[in-house]
This record gives structure tokens, C-alpha cells and sequence, in this order.
């Protein structure tokens, strides 16, 4: 790329900067994730290192959610709206093999069925209808038309099995947005779907009846074949609308095999200006899928940036760049308070922990002596944390000294009892606490989710 004026070349080399900015802020991101999830290995048994996909699971199955909950900068999460289309237009032009898992998913939870059941007036079963459609194993549908009944003096039972391997489909649809040099979301979702029900329409017309049964039945169970096929079709339809438009309405594993990531028609969303219309809807739809796509893009952009050659004057790769690395200093940013927070727990003053205990003596120490005063709390430490839907667990030990009386008043005046004054006493506890106010989680009883145990005990 040649470029003739020193403006523009002092502006790309500005641009190209935020490259250097995303690999710090990676490392940033992965030395926080280490530091949360301190149970996850670095190393394998044999002393080799894991990388970092161990600690992408974590997040994923951890502080992620508390990300989800407090990225609520609109600004921060148009850089979304921003990377997409272009991210798309690169991916496919330098990485076509990763464009689909990059994307789109096979929506593994799929499952679509009906069953219609016909009796005639003496009770006996006149025509039954029943099929299926899921996700079998890793890529394949499969597929299962279940038709019987009688007309006249003559029964039938037709039993339809086969599979679909959805990689055909991945693959050819990769080709035909090659060939067609542009990315359209409706169009990619639509050449899906049309290519699974061409495999559908030409494992059915493949079937042939006549020398089983006479005219008149072979019709009926054509009409059946036509029924399941026009059912599936305008299910499939149902993946061609904005998700505001099905939300509520449908049930998404009911007719989605394949589904655009983060959600379907995601950047005409936004140029149609839906987001405005209904922004409520679409900000949250960005704070969870959003957040949860980018997760696993962002370690993509990791992958290749470290492995493969990225040009930093390419101006589509500054623009990814940018955008990517602005959210994800924002999310590390989040991570990075999350570990204050957790942290600020080892400290006495203004301790939620400390608090409660100093507060309900009867629930920590008491069964120590017939009775127990709280002097002070000296220490507290965690031993260990976990994070997990916007909780987080944290158990640990509390010292303090206490003031122990054994017996009442008459057992001192007879040296039968005892006071022990300034007894020092270790406590261990486990609490849930709300990430955002540290507050002690209350069960639907209003209980305090903490327990305490003496240490040793």
C-alpha cells in the first residue's frame, strides 16, 4: 500500500500502533485470568506449557458473566458493530477454513419434531404422521419420517431414516460467497438452508412405492413426504427474521441448525438501525452473546497475529485491531477490579465478612463457652475464591480474640468456672458474596449464605 502524503502515513502508522496496544493488553488479559483462576495448571504433567486456551475456558465459565453484567458502555460495545463486517471480509479472504467456526455453529441443541395421530370411529389407528429432526455426534442431522395407516382393506408402514453430514453444506456455502465476492448475512443464512433442504428433497424423491402398494396409498404417503418437507421449509424461515422478531415467540432450538454468531443478521441489525428501535433489547443481546462471541474471536486474533503474518499497514487489520483492543481493555480492566475486589477482602476495615461476624457472635464462636464476647477481629485471609453466575465464593480464616466465660457468675465466685480474657481463636468460613456490592448473599429465607467452623475442627 502506497501512501504519498506524510499525513497519511503518520495517521497508518497511528493506526498500526493499536496493534502493539492489543498484544499488551492480551498479555494484560492473560495475567489477570491467572491470577483468578489459580487453580488452572500452567503446565502439563510433563512440564510443557498449556498456553492460554485453559485460561479462556475459565473466563468462560467464570468472571465472563460478571464482564457480561457490567460492560455497559454502549460505546465500548459498538466497537462490535464496528469489527464485525470487516473481521468477516478478512477471515474470508485470508482464512477461509475458520470463516463458518469463526461465525456461525451448528446448533447442537436442535431438535424439531411432530406427531399427528388419526383414529378412525372403532378406535384403530387410520394414519399416523411423525418425524424428527436433531444433531447426532458432531456434524451430522439426523433425520426420521414415520408414516403408517390402512386404506380401505390395505395397510402400510414406512419407516425414513437417513443422515446429513452439515460439512457438505459448510462447505459448499464457503464457495458460493467466495464466488459471489460478497458477504451478506441473509444470503449466507439463506444458501444454508437451502442446501439443507436440497439434500432433504433429494433423499425423498428418491423414494418409489408403486410396487408396494396400490395408487391411492402411494399418494397418501406422498402427501405426507410433501407435508414434512413444507413444515421444515417454513420453520427454516423463522432463521431469515431479526431475533426481536422471534424472541419470545418461537423456541430457538425448535428451527435453528445453523446459527450466526452473535446472534443472526448481527451487522444488518445495526445498519437497518434496529438497535436504536429496540435498544434495550439488542444492548443486553450484546452484553451476553456479544461478550461471549468475542471471547472466543478474540483468541482467534491471537492466533493470528502470533502465528501467521499480519500486516500492520493493512487498513482492515487496524480497524479489527482497534476495535478489538478497545473492548478487551475494557473487560480487563473489569477483570482487573474484580481482583481488587476480591483482594480488599484480606482487609479488616469495611469487611462484609468481618462485619458479620463481629455482628452475630452466636453464629461463629459462641459454642466455645457458656459465654463469649468479641474483642476484635487481628487477621483475616482467603485460602481460596471461585467465581461463578455473578457470585463469588471465598472461603478463608478469620483470627480474633475473644473474652471466654465458662460458667455463670456463681461458678467464678466458687472457682468452679473461669474467665479467659483476650483467648485467641482462628475461624474458618465460607460465604457467597455479590460481585458488584461484595454484599453476603441472602437464600429465599433470608439466611446469610456463610458458614463458620473452627479452624482445626
Amino acid at each position: 500500500m502506497q501512501i504519498e502524503k506524510k499525513y497519511e502515513q503518520w495517521k497508518s502508522i497511528t493506526e498500526s500502533d493499536f496493534v502493539t496496544l492489543f498484544i499488551k493488553t492480551w498479555f494484560t488479559y492473560i495475567a489477570t485470568l491467572r491470577e483468578l483462576n489459580p487453580d488452572v495448571s500452567v503446565f502439563t504433567e510433563d512440564g510443557m506449557p498449556r498456553g492460554d486456551k485453559p485460561f479462556l475456558n475459565a473466563y468462560k465459565s467464570g468472571i465472563m458473566s460478571i464482564v457480561q453484567k457490567r460492560m455497559n458502555s454502549d460505546e465500548t460495545l459498538d466497537e462490535l458493530y464496528r469489527l464485525y463486517p470487516v473481521a468477516m471480509k478478512k477471515v474470508l479472504e485470508v482464512f477461509p477454513q475458520y470463516f463458518f467456526q469463526t461465525f456461525y455453529i451448528l446448533n447442537r441443541e436442535f431438535k424439531y419434531a411432530d406427531k399427528d395421530i388419526q383414529k378412525d370411529e372403532n378406535g384403530k389407528l387410520k394414519e399416523r404422521y411423525q418425524v424428527s429432526l436433531h444433531i447426532c455426534d458432531q456434524w451430522i442431522i439426523k433425520v426420521y419420517i414415520g408414516l403408517s395407516g390402512y386404506y380401505r382393506t390395505t395397510s402400510y408402514n414406512e419407516e425414513i431414516k437417513f443422515d446429513i453430514d452439515t460439512r457438505d453444506i459448510f462447505k459448499h456455502t464457503t464457495e458460493y460467497i467466495k464466488a459471489n465476492k460478497s458477504i451478506d448475512e441473509l444470503s449466507i443464512l439463506k444458501e444454508l438452508y437451502d442446501k439443507l433442504l436440497e439434500k432433504i428433497g433429494d433423499k425423498l424423491s428418491n423414494k418409489d412405492y408403486t410396487n408396494k402398494y396400490n395408487i391411492t396409498i402411494c399418494r397418501k404417503i406422498q402427501s405426507q413426504l410433501n407435508r414434512f418437507f413444507t413444515s421444515i421449509r417454513l420453520n427454516f424461515e423463522k432463521n431469515y427474521r431479526f431475533p426481536n422478531e422471534t424472541n419470545g415467540i418461537y423456541e430457538i432450538n425448535t428451527y435453528a441448525v445453523f446459527k450466526q454468531l452473535p446472534y443472526n443478521l448481527f451487522s444488518k441489525s445495526y445498519i437497518d438501525g434496529l438497535i436504536n428501535k429496540e435498544q434495550y433489547f439488542y444492548h443486553r443481546l450484546l452484553q451476553t452473546n456479544g461478550i461471549e462471541w468475542f471471547a472466543s474471536f478474540v483468541y482467534s486474533l491471537r492466533n493470528a497475529l502470533f502465528h501467521e503474518i499480519i500486516s500492520p499497514l493493512d487498513e482492515d487489520w487496524q480497524l479489527i485491531f482497534k476495535s478489538a483492543y478497545l473492548i478487551l481493555k475494557k473487560i480487563s480492566d473489569i477483570c482487573i477490579d474484580t481482583i481488587y475486589r476480591i483482594f480488599s477482602l484480606c482487609e479488616i476495615d469495611e469487611n462484609p465478612i468481618v462485619e458479620y461476624v463481629m455482628n452475630n457472635p452466636i453464629d461463629c464462636v459462641n459454642h466455645l463457652a457458656d459465654h463469649v464476647e468479641l474483642l476484635e477481629a487481628s487477621r483475616i485471609s482467603l485460602t481460596q475464591f471461585e467465581l461463578n453466575n455473578s457470585l463469588i465464593t471465598v472461603s478463608g480464616i478469620i483470627k480474633l480474640k475473644v473474652k471466654l466465660q465458662k460458667g455463670e457468675s456463681d461458678d467464678i465466685r466458687e472457682e468452679t468456672g473461669e474467665i479467659l480474657s483476650e483467648e485467641p481463636v482462628v475461624i474458618s468460613f465460607e460465604a457467597k458474596l455479590y460481585d458488584d456490592t461484595l454484599e453476603i448473599m441472602s437464600s429465599d429465607n433470608g439466611k446469610k449464605e456463610i458458614t463458620f467452623s473452627i479452624a482445626g475442627t
